[in-house]
This record gives C-alpha cells, sequence and structure tokens, in this order.
C-alpha cells in the first residue's frame, strides 16, 4: 500500500502551496469540506503547512466566528491540524 500510495503521490512546489492556500474558500464548499481540501494541500507540500490551514480557516471565517474560533485555539495543544478540523466543524455547527 505504502508503493501505492508513493507512486500516485502529488507534490506541489512552496509558490504553488502559497496560491491555494491564499486563495478565498468556495462558497459552495463547507468548512469541513475546506478543511480537508486544506489538508490535502498541506501534505502534498510536504506538510509543516499546519499554521496556513489554521489561518485560512480563521481568515475567511465571518468576523464574529473568526474571534470565537481564535479564543478557542490552544497554541500549546499537541495536533495543530486536529485541532483546526474541531474548529471547522464548531464553525460548521454554529453556523447552520
Amino acid at each position: 500500500m505504502g508503493r501505492l500510495l508513493h507512486t500516485f503521490r502529488t507534490t506541489i512546489t512552496a509558490s504553488q502551496s502559497m496560491k491555494l492556500f491564499t486563495a478565498r474558500k468556495d462558497p459552495k464548499r463547507s468548512l469541513p469540506e475546506h478543511f480537508l481540501y486544506l489538508a490535502a494541500v498541506c501534505n502534498a507540500c510536504g506538510g509543516g503547512a499546519e499554521a496556513q490551514v489554521l489561518d485560512n480557516i480563521v481568515r475567511y471565517a465571518s468576523s464574529e466566528l473568526s474571534t470565537v474560533l481564535m479564543a478557542k485555539y490552544n497554541n500549546g495543544r499537541y495536533g495543530r491540524l486536529r485541532q483546526v478540523e474541531e474548529l471547522a466543524h464548531f464553525a460548521q455547527a454554529v453556523e447552520t
């Protein structure tokens, strides 16, 4: 299975990933779906871009929700992507 994943792995450059990270969220896409998209971009650029995933989720939320998401964010917690996923699901629940 590992060889199969390695064979079909997608890699992108740092400049391509920054362009994708700074793009505005598609209005048809929910926040959890957008998180999955950003996590795939993070993996394709070699990982280590979890801060950009958080930044994009918080930046394109509504102004009130953005403040709440930043208040709920715990910088000392291990597993940044897991926490961003939880924040995206929280934001989706609040918006609906």
